[in-house]
């Protein structure tokens, strides 16, 4: 959503009738919003996510300041409502980790398992979520430390690895585990 009073410069990445790079069509829409905004002086970039495209685009008109370690000082400090969402986040993933016993079994896939383990925790966030980590069963995948869950068949004595991070609102929650399929279910070895 655009907030108030505030004009939006869009450029046109992908076009059959201009094909020149995606960098050059970005600096032009960045030339226009720098013009538009008087920018001159000193500007003060995070390095970490500037584009090399903006660099040249700011570079002949202002001077450039670093802030990533301000930031990055400035980001170590949480306010009280941060608190709470880094504290909801966590719960999302616990609830993820608490359905991984109940979704893993021998003869499961892994995809079959995931699925009830991303359900778990889009139901207690209450939305839809996008979620990074891994999910992966069997000595050969556990050995490469991760991956995305596939259609391998969980077995009897089977490692499962579930390192879960949901973005909750903004803020991501973050938590790896251990199991083994053992008997009919699993046992907890680590919870990191």
């Amino acid at each position: 959503a655009k907030a108030a009073g505030a004009e939006v410069f869009t450029y046109e990445c992908l076009n059959y009738g201009d094909q020149r790079p995606l960098t050059t069509k970005y600096a032009e829409a960045l030339d226009r919003m720098l013009d538009a905004a008087k920018v001159k002086g000193t500007v003060a970039i995070q390095a970490s996510s500037c584009p090399a495209a903006a660099m040249s685009g700011l570079g002949g008109r202002a001077r450039i300041v670093w802030i990533d370690e301000e930031l990055n000082r400035l980001r170590a400090i949480k306010f009280p409502h941060e608190i709470e969402a880094l504290r909801r986040a966590a719960r999302v993933t616990a609830a993820g980790q608490a359905a991984v016993s109940e979704a893993v079994g021998a003869g499961v896939s892994e995809l079959a398992a995931w699925s009830k383990v991303r359900l778990a925790m889009e139901a207690e966030a209450g939305a839809r979520l996008p979620v990074a980590g891994d999910f992966v069963t069997g000595r050969q995948r556990c050995a490469l430390i991760g991956g995305p869950p596939g259609a391998r068949k969980i077995k009897r004595g089977d490692p499962v690895i579930a390192d879960l991070a949901p973005r909750v609102d903004g803020y991501w929650g973050d938590s790896a585990t251990t199991t083994f399929i053992w008997r009919k279910r699993f046992m907890k070895t680590s919870n990191l």
